[in-house]
């Protein structure tokens, strides 16, 4: 279930409410807001109601042409109850999510900061560590700290959705997880010095299909409500993680032959692009582009393109301010010149009508020198 808040303008209320209805959705609440920043007011159109209407409503404000260009916003938050006496069958049907949830969800999994490096850096050390010992208790708790899913998620939607940043965060996450859990299994077997007892490896074969098991599901839930992400993340991480652990703990303990360490990695590679493809086909199963990623995209890319107006204003602003004064200032530098040179004349005249002697002053004004004549006082 959901709650989608609609920022439009006056004038847009009434087609935005036609859209709720139209995606099914009984109770629509309308406020006037006013928002600071953009120094206007707007009208908030407000809905709470089950999540497949809660994104056929977003889709439908996305894709108005109305509504386009308009400088309307969508915010979209997940509740935990509606008590309002409908349907519960009809209510409570999880699937599936607004794309905008989707896109943003991954895009938030995958920033690479201090946070995410301490929790690939501990799990790729519990990893290596049950690898060294061959304990399976340490290689599950691993799994839990370990962030591999949600990046090859990123990618598969990416390429889904034509989006060349979130490839790009995508693959500099998963990038990032695996020289850690290869620097983790190093680290591990330098300290423990003990050879890798851990060999329950699968052939090529098992791996393709839990992979395509682990890739579908892991598709499928990221798009439903009440989808165990962080348990399907687990068999995802163990799939993907274990084999650059290991192949960091056998460079250090000693690598078995070549041929051994050769399919170690030709199977991470296919399970890597098995969960990616199997991934993308559910994506496209959910239809969760070409309506829904194409509306994103062109939001987002119209709120750039404001940004980026915003700014080149700004820009602006400040080069005429800047010329404008530079201009008034050498006007005003000029005009004083031209004062003290009149009035150094007056005084020198003055000074010899006198018959007396004058002294120079030197007076500072804004950084510039005016330098004028004037008669010393009597006595």
């Amino acid at each position: 279930m959901h709650e989608i808040r609609a920022a439009v303008a006056a004038e847009h209320v009434a087609e935005t409410v036609r859209l709720a209805r139209e995606a099914g959705i009984e109770r629509v609440q309308v406020a006037d807001v006013y928002v600071h920043g953009p120094d206007t007011r707007r009208h908030i159109v407000s809905v709470e109601t089950s999540t497949p209407r809660a994104r056929a409503f977003v889709e439908a404000v996305l894709g108005s042409s109305v509504l386009s260009g308009s400088g309307c916003w969508v915010t979209s938050c997940e509740l935990r109850a509606i008590a309002d006496g409908s349907d519960l069958a009809e209510l409570t049907r999880p699937m599936s999510e607004p794309v905008p949830d989707v896109i943003q969800d991954l895009w938030q999994l995958s920033h690479v900061g201090a946070s995410y490096v301490g929790r690939a850096a501990a799990g790729a050390v519990l990893l290596a560590t049950g690898i060294m010992e061959n304990d399976a208790i340490a290689i599950v708790v691993a799994a839990l700290f370990l962030p591999f899913l949600a990046e090859v998620l990123a990618v598969s939607l990416g390429v889904w959705a034509r989006d060349a940043r979130l490839i790009g965060r995508g693959l500099l996450a998963l990038a990032v997880s695996t020289v850690l859990a290869l620097a983790g299994g190093a680290v591990v077997a330098w300290l423990s010095g003990g050879p890798v007892l851990f060999a329950g490896f699968k052939g090529p074969l098992p791996s393709f299909a839990l992979s395509t098991l682990i890739g579908v599901t892991a598709g499928l839930s990221n798009a439903d409500d009440t989808g165990q992400r962080y348990l399907i993340g687990v068999a995802a991480a163990v799939q993907l993680a274990i084999f650059p652990a290991w192949l960091g703990a056998a460079a250090v303990a000693g690598l078995p032959p070549g041929q051994v360490a050769g399919q170690r990695l030709v199977s991470f590679l296919i399970n890597l692009a098995t969960i990616s493809g199997a991934a993308f086909c559910s994506y496209a199963a959910l239809s969760l582009g070409w309506a829904g990623v194409r509306e994103w995209r062109a939001v987002a890319r119209s709120a750039e393109l404001r940004a980026a107006a915003v700014r080149t204003a700004l820009r602006n602003t400040r080069r005429r301010s800047t010329s404008r004064g530079t201009a008034a200032g050498l006007h005003r530098g000029t005009a004083r010149a031209s004062r003290c040179r009149r009035l150094r004349g007056c005084a020198r005249t003055r000074c010899r009508a006198a018959g007396c002697h004058g002294r120079r002053r030197r007076l500072q004004y804004r950084g510039r020198d005016a330098a004028f004549h004037e008669p010393a006082s009597p006595g």
